[in-house]
Parts: structure tokens; sequence; C-alpha cells
């Protein structure tokens, strides 16, 4: 999915200024952005996979967008 991806590279732009931090403070928060954003990544994927296999069972049983 291209919105995974973006959330991929938003990842590696996290890490890649977390080298550059002027301090461990920011290293850290960077980190933990970077963190974020692969964990956000992951769910995109994941929730693709779900939608993907549960796309032929109806409207009844559609996954609920609003939460995400």
């Amino acid at each position: 999915m291209d919105s995974a991806k973006r959330c991929g590279d938003q990842s590696a732009d996290s890490l890649r200024l977390m080298k550059l931090a002027s301090s461990e403070t920011e290293a850290r928060v960077l980190r933990d952005i970077a963190h974020t954003w692969t964990r956000l990544a992951n769910q995109i994927e994941r929730y693709g996979e779900l939608a993907t296999k549960t796309s032929g069972l109806g409207a009844s049983h559609e996954i609920r967008t609003d939460r995400i």
C-alpha cells in the first residue's frame, strides 16, 4: 500500500534525523517518532490484508474506518 510505504519512509527520515540530533533527548524523541511511524505502517498493512480478506463478506461485515 502506498500509505504504508509513506509511513515507512517517514520512519527512515526520523531515524536519519536521529543520527543528527544535537542532544540525547532529541535523539530519543526522534527514535520514538520513527517507531510510531513503523507501527502505523504495520497497522495499515494489516488493515489492508484484513479488508482484502473480508471484502467478499458483504455489507453486514464492513470494517469501520472511523477509528483508524
